[in-house]
């Protein structure tokens, strides 16, 4: 499985926290690398829905919330600024998931981000 970012602006040797809907992310092993991340606004092959793999996540912690019980202190590593505060996390949120609620349920992922792209 991949982490698919819209706001892809993940540094090399940084750690981050991502924030998705349900829990699957909770249940899912890693492959040898970590996560494989993707930028979905950099597709290689639009017909196939191929994208470039940029970087992988190491996962160092996974956490499992319902929305409402996220604090801003909880969201200190997010990678997208724009969810630095809960209402900016939630819009964003709402723009992914259809029908987003504060009542859902989230699984918050800290990871160590290594890039593959040369410097």
């Amino acid at each position: 499985m991949y982490l698919k970012f819209r706001n892809f602006n993940l540094k090399d040797k940084s750690v981050y926290i991502t924030v998705r809907r349900g829990i699957k992310w909770a249940m899912t092993e890693p492959n040898e690398f970590g996560y494989g991340c993707i930028d979905i606004n950099e597709e290689i092959d639009i017909d196939n829905n191929v994208y470039k793999i940029k970087g992988f996540a190491e996962p160092l912690e996974i956490k499992i919330y319902r929305f409402c019980d996220i604090s801003e202190k909880d969201l200190y590593d997010e990678h997208d600024e724009n969810c630095h505060t809960v209402s900016g996390l939630f819009n964003e949120l709402s723009k992914c998931y259809y029908n987003f609620s504060e009542k859902e349920i989230v699984t918050i992922i800290r990871f160590k981000y290594y890039s593959c792209e040369s410097s």
